[in-house]
């Protein structure tokens, strides 16, 4: 769908945002966790 909007060019394009926004999820998981063991 967003291809077809014209959002992305490609699939690869709607994939590789993807998988930035999963890391980006990861880090920030991270970030919180770290932050709870500190403060335990």
């Amino acid at each position: 769908m967003k291809v077809e909007t014209g959002l992305y060019n490609s699939a690869g394009e709607v994939t590789q945002e993807a998988l930035r926004l999963l890391k980006s999820r990861k880090d920030l998981n991270e970030s919180r966790i770290n932050a709870l063991k500190l403060d335990i």
